[in-house]
């Protein structure tokens, strides 16, 4: 069952968590590219994981091995609970869900912020802000940068 592949981290120890996976490799000779390949792997790795919503916020959820990672944010999802599939999806359509049922505990925006990206909730309320239906990728940034899709952020 996929359930089977999820590692789930609690809060408390998902930074030393992060530390210890995504650690330099050579700290003699760190460099800027390095340091940006290990920031750019800790945000895939909070991109592709889930928080769930209380009473069970706080841990991490993540599954490397799940394709549902990218999965888009939508107001009218074509995926999602019960029973995977909300409705007909024809070949080749999006699919998407909706982000705004995820958990969005205080200490995961804390973290998402610290490596400059968004949450999956704040995704679906940056969505609502814009007033359109489309999707919202999880590459919004926290702030414009140069990381940014222009009109995005």
């Amino acid at each position: 069952e996929w359930t089977d592949l999820v590692h789930s981290i609690h809060y408390t120890e998902l930074e030393e968590y992060i530390q210890t996976t995504f650690h330099s490799r050579d700290n003699d000779d760190n460099n800027d590219d390095d340091d940006e390949n290990r920031q750019e792997a800790i945000r895939t790795f909070l991109r592709r994981g889930f928080v769930l919503p209380h009473p069970h916020d706080e841990y991490y959820n993540s599954n490397p091995t799940d394709a549902g990672c990218f999965m888009n944010h939508s107001t009218t999802p074509n995926c999602g609970p019960p029973h995977g599939t909300l409705r007909w999806i024809h070949a080749g359509e999006e699919l998407t869900m909706d982000y705004s049922a995820n958990g969005n505990p205080s200490w995961y925006v804390n973290l998402c912020h610290k490596y400059g990206i968004l949450t999956n909730v704040e995704i679906a309320q940056r969505q609502l802000i814009l007033g359109d239906n489309k999707y919202v990728p999880a590459e919004y940034c926290v702030e414009q940068n140069d990381n940014c899709n222009g009109n995005n952020c």
